[in-house]
Parts: C-alpha cells; structure tokens; sequence
C-alpha cells in the first residue's frame, strides 16, 4: 500500500508540503520537488544528528525547533538568518511551535510561551500559561489554541499571550490538536480523540479507545478521519460523522513519526523509516 518515494540516509525528524517538499533530516534540510520528488537543494543546518527537532514554514521562511533555540532559516537561500536561544537545559527546552501571520509561537517546557514577531526578530514575548509544558498548539479565529499536560485546553490572546480560559479535555497530556472550518479534533494520553464545536468550545462527540497506545491525528478527508500510533504500529481510519471505526492499516513500529494528508496523498515517515513514503488516500 505504502511506497517509499524518498530514500534518506537517516530517518526524517519533520516535513512540509506545498508547492515543495521539504524534509528536516538528522542534520540538514533539504528540498525536494513535489511533483517528481528529485532533490532541488539541501543545506547542513548542525554539526550533530539531533534526536528532537521540528519545524514550521511560511512563505518566506523555516522556523527549526533545535532544543533550546529556535534556528530561522530563509526559504529562498536556505541560509539561517537568526538563530535565538530560549532556554538553558533540559528543563526549558523548546516543546511546540504553531503560528498566524504575523507572530510565531513557541511552547517552551514547565509552561512559558514565547511570542516573537515575523517582522521583527528582537520582538520578544513571554509569557508563563500554564504550571505543566503544552505539547500541541493550534491558532482558530485569532485566538491561541494550547494543550497542556493536565489534559486541559488553554484560550490565550496571542498579543499579550493571557490565558482567556482553560476548559477540561482530556484526564492525559492533551497532545493533538487539528482544527478544521469550525470543528477541532484533539487526541489525549487518555487514548480517547473529542470532536469540539468551536463556536460553542464544546466537545459534541468522543471516541475512546482510540489505540491501546498513545496515538496523534493524522488528519481529515470529506469522510473520513485518521489517527496514527507508532508505538501500536497501526492507522486507523474511521468515519467522519460517525466515529465508526471503518478499518486499520498495519506500519512498522517505533518510537516517533509524522503523517500528513496532502490532497488526495497520504504521506508518513518515521524512526523506522530511512526516508518517506506516500500512499493514494484511495487505496486505503
């Protein structure tokens, strides 16, 4: 069902599809056509492997999660233009990064938000939300979407970063968050997924027993919703509307990964996965 398209040396820490394809590998970014997947450029980003990096992008540039500093990188180039140190060990480093059009938001462990501005890198903001770290972060209607360890969901004003309310969710780590029109999915340690009416911020359906492991959310078609556990080695496909479980797709097992519906394509890598591979949503 699943064909490698890629083939990396290592395994891919984060992707990112558009009008390209970029992949965040042990320690290099590189792009690749969308169309044909040749590699167009690549540039070494660190000295080391890294064991957790992520990353976002906009039109302009890539935004790298490297542990305690958040690497700016101009997508034209690929030249680092900034590089911004967040924190000091272990203890405050980089969890979760989301953005809107103006600011980019990191989560930093222990509860800090940071808020720094897309035309302005000295622009600083932070921020302490929440008293355990926010693994997932989302932005709906100019409002900062946070999920923390306690399970909760978090409604912050993203121009002073103040917590507006926080609503019960999950009895777990609230790890997942996927919006899409006026609906927001979320996936707990708690192996449960709540479907969430956001104009009322009210959870309207629940699925438990999602996986019998920790799972995240893949993403939507017009019918259907995905979820992925690595640690089950397993993609469950389930209906839309009404959460019925419609079939499950056995993957490799490992610690991490990444999947991602683009169009009519699903694509996934993972820690045991030496590069990415696609499947036609059809098949499934």
């Amino acid at each position: 069902m699943f064909r490698k398209v890629i083939e990396t040396s290592t395994f891919i820490h984060s992707f990112h599809y558009d009008h390209e394809l970029v992949l965040l590998t042990g320690n290099s970014l590189q792009i690749h056509n969308s169309r044909n997947y040749q590699k167009e450029k690549e540039t070494k980003l660190f000295e080391k492997d890294g064991l957790n990096r992520d990353f976002i992008a906009d039109q302009y540039n890539f935004y790298i999660k490297d542990f305690i500093s958040l690497l700016i990188v101009e997508r034209k180039t690929l030249e680092i233009i900034t590089k911004i140190r967040l924190g000091t060990d272990l203890k405050n480093d980089i969890c979760a990064l989301t953005q809107d059009g103006d600011n980019i938001y990191i989560s930093i462990r222990n509860g800090d938000l940071v808020s720094i501005e897309k035309n302005n890198f000295e622009r600083i903001t932070t921020n302490k939300v929440a008293e355990t770290s926010i693994w997932d972060m989302a932005v709906h209607n100019r409002k900062l979407i946070a999920g923390t360890v306690r399970g909760s969901l978090l409604v912050i004003e993203p121009r002073n970063l103040e917590v507006e309310k926080e609503v019960p969710a999950h009895k777990k780590n609230t790890k997942g968050i996927y919006i899409i029109d006026n609906y927001m999915l979320t996936a707990g340690q708690d192996l449960v997924l709540h479907v969430w009416d956001l104009e009322k911020f009210e959870i309207v359906e629940t699925l438990k027993k999602t996986h019998s492991k920790a799972f995240t959310l893949v993403g939507t078609t017009e019918d259907r919703i995905l979820t992925v556990s690595y640690a089950c080695g397993e993609i469950k496909v389930w209906h839309r509307s009404t959460l019925k479980h419609e079939k499950t797709i056995p993957i490799q097992k490992c610690l991490t990964g990444k999947a991602i519906i683009a169009g009519n394509t699903l694509y996934m890598t993972s820690r045991a996965l030496s590069g990415l591979e696609k499947t036609f949503l059809s098949e499934l």
